[in-house]
């Protein structure tokens, strides 16, 4: 048996056995459980075999009461490959697609905290191996999707003013792990400060400002840049009982290189999104500009990428990185299903920002049902029919997820 699978035996047994009784044990301490079972299928042009890959993600966290102010918290994880028939990006595996959840035992968070309430509002300092979610996580998330998420090695800051409900992120970056695992994580020096505002009970303005930068293996050096940006939410209720409303997200931003980046460029980022949104249905269009200078396109480096651009991540092997830009024009749809079953749809058409080529198209289909708060179950599939030289893509994915 492979070492990891040896590990991932003993941490689902002591999950099993202990995390209960710790739970139930503790006083003011919380014990977490999250176990992540998913089969992912993926047929690509250019590959002579099908990837068929199923693994088992585990992870067990431990968080302490709070004392004089701080608590503290622990995460291990650790992905088995069950079924590996997939190149993995750590273990070549000529003639598949990739597929990038490989496996890896190690400490996914592990930091301390402190938190300050007082008339003028609250903060938090939190140092450590951590999750950090920003926004829609369109530049700064934990990439969620994949067995092994996106942590950060760093010092947060986080503050919300009593009065005006203003709120402020500030952290400084010197490790991002990443899913490809520990042999892919980067070196970093980089600073993200993203503030925002209420605008009555509705509407939020935010500002942000990411300056990055990396070392590592490639792209590290490629994706260290400077991004400056703003965006307005909200919604608008369109009837008197406000059960019909109108959604809406409008945001521009502007990236250019940063100190190790041997290009030298500057692109913009454009992006609106316009939708419906009733009890058990909803739909919206929205539009996504990541603009090119200079054979360099904008990019993403620190984003939950599978939730945009379609689900085929056709564009990640590419590095989040297409020299003349994209263009995403989509629509997509959500509904609760007879059953309680959430229904979401999306249709993308991708083309360059600069010239006129087309990428392709794709339709993206996802069922999900919650079979209580610890029990969920998701099936999901991705159609990516490209253009121009860009292969054609199937995946689907089977899961289920049991956590506390």
């Amino acid at each position: 048996m492979k070492p990891t699978r040896t590990l991932a035996a003993l941490l689902v047994a002591a999950a099993c056995i202990l995390a209960p009784s710790l739970q139930s044990a503790s006083q003011g301490n919380k014990v977490s459980l999250d176990m992540r079972l998913r089969y992912e299928f993926v047929e690509q042009d250019g590959f002579a075999r099908d990837a068929n890959a199923l693994t088992l993600r585990t992870r067990l966290g431990y968080t302490t009461a709070a004392w004089h102010n701080f608590d503290a918290g622990v995460e291990a994880e650790n992905v088995v490959e069950l079924v590996d028939d997939y190149f993995n990006t750590l273990d070549a595996k000529p003639g598949y697609p990739a597929v990038m959840d490989p496996e890896v035992t190690e400490v996914n968070q592990a930091w301390t905290r402190h938190t300050s309430n007082h008339e003028f509002g609250s903060s938090q300092l939190t140092a450590g191996r951590q999750r950090i979610v920003l926004d829609n996580a369109r530049f700064v998330g934990d990439v969620g999707w994949r067995q092994d998420n996106q942590t950060f090695d760093a010092i947060r800051y986080q503050s919300r003013s009593a009065k005006t409900n203003t709120t402020l992120n500030y952290a400084w970056l010197w490790r991002a792990n990443r899913v490809q695992g520990a042999r892919r994580d980067w070196s970093s020096d980089s600073h993200i400060i993203n503030s925002s505002s209420p605008i009555g009970k509705d509407h939020t303005l935010a500002f942000y400002a990411h300056v990055l930068a990396f070392s590592g293996p490639a792209p590290a050096a490629a994706a260290s840049s400077k991004t400056f940006g703003a965006f307005l939410t909200g919604t608008i209720a369109l009837n008197d009982a406000k059960t019909l409303k109108l959604a809406y997200r409008a945001e521009y931003a502007s990236q250019s290189d940063h100190r190790n980046n041997p290009a030298d460029y500057r692109a913009d980022y454009y992006f609106g999104e316009i939708g419906l949104a009733h009890a058990k249905i909803g739909g919206a269009f929205g539009y996504e500009v990541l603009g090119s200078d200079n054979g360099q396109g904008f990019r993403t480096p620190l984003a939950t990428l599978h939730a945009f651009n379609g689900w085929s991540d056709w564009n990640v092997p590419l590095a989040n990185n297409l020299p003349n830009g994209l263009r995403d024009a989509y629509v997509k749809v959500n509904a609760t299903l007879p059953g309680s079953i959430q229904f979401l749809a999306f249709y993308h058409k991708f083309e360059a920002d600069s010239g006129s080529a087309s990428y392709g198209d794709e339709i993206d289909v996802q069922l999900g049902y919650r079979l209580n708060k610890n029990i969920g179950f998701l099936a999901k599939a991705a159609f990516f029919s490209g253009k121009n030289g860009t292969p054609d893509i199937t995946k689907f994915w089977l899961q289920t997820e049991y956590s506390f």
